[in-house]
């Protein structure tokens, strides 16, 4: 089998990736913190603010694939370090690309439609970016020092992310499910849109990337656009708790120390031409999560 490292196993999408991807491959995977153990995986503590580190464990696995998706996606933290920001999802992520280049790794890069100013909604890969706070900033320098380093890469641009985890973090949908289970209100946006997508179907996707020669941006998403609010009325239809601890509110009343676009849906065109995997909409993908 070849050789496949997942960076952030102990993550939401790292973990999918990790149950998804081991029998398949021979699986290394990267935590730093939060220990996990899965059968078919062997796990290896990284730091991803030590670039010598980064470099050792990628030249002793000698992988053929990085699916590098570790990253600081704490938008109001990232805002708050801008330094530390970059250290991880910028920096680290050049170490990666330039060591994985020189071995001849294919590098696939987990990136966020926070890239975009979210002015005007269903962004497809050519149009121009414009991060409106520090993590979409970082993880768009990311980018970039993917493109200088690396020939065999892709990054996928990532759509907000739903469903159930399997190593550890917690998803949009999670975060509303534990408020209902606290008995607690959840305050959702009427006047955010997305383009969310089902944990397990992204995990698919990328591991489907990794085994083709496709190159370039490609961008992961659901094939539904839609509201924080109407996406919380629809989990609360299929789990069966009442409407009501669902608060709709507007951006402009929650304050957050990082700003957020108000519409960052993904045009995914370009992922349905090339992928097997069908991208599947939030309210199909529900049923699943």
């Amino acid at each position: 089998m070849k050789r496949l490292l997942i960076t952030g196993g102990s993550g939401f999408v790292g973990g999918h990736l990790l149950s998804q991807g081991r029998g398949v491959w021979e699986v290394f995977s990267t935590f730093r913190s939060h220990p996990f153990s899965l059968p078919g995986v062997s796990g290896l503590v990284l730091d991803l603010e030590n670039g010598d580190e980064i470099r050792d464990v990628v030249r002793r696995i000698r992988p053929d694939v990085i699916i590098h998706c570790a990253a600081w996606s704490d938008l109001d933290g990232c805002e708050k370090d801008r330094d530390r920001a970059f250290r991880i999802n910028a920096e680290a992520t050049g170490v990666i690309a330039e060591t994985g280049s020189v071995l001849g790794c294919r590098l696939i890069y987990t990136s966020t439609d926070m890239v975009f100013d979210g002015e005007k909604g269903d962004y497809d890969e050519s149009d121009p970016t414009g991060p409106i706070n520090v993590y979409g900033e970082s993880k768009l320098a990311g980018e970039e020092r993917i493109e200088k380093f690396c020939s065999d890469y892709v990054v996928a641009r990532v759509a907000l992310i739903y469903g159930s985890p399997v190593t550890g973090c917690n998803s949009f949908s999670e975060r509303i499910l534990d408020r209902v289970r606290q008995g607690k209100v959840m305050p959702l946006f009427t006047d955010q849109y997305r383009t969310p997508i089902l944990v397990q179907n992204l995990a698919k996707a990328l591991l489907e990337l990794a085994g083709t020669v496709f190159s370039g941006t490609i961008h992961l998403g659901g094939r539904e656009r839609v509201d924080r609010y109407a996406f919380g009325l629809r989990l609360a239809e299929l789990r069966g708790f009442p409407a009501k601890v669902l608060r709709p509110v507007s951006m402009s009343e929650i304050q957050t120390v990082a700003s957020r676009p108000r519409d960052v849906s993904l045009d995914t065109s370009k992922a349905k031409r090339l992928l097997k995997t069908e991208l599947l909409g939030y309210r199909e993908g529900l049923k699943q999560a």
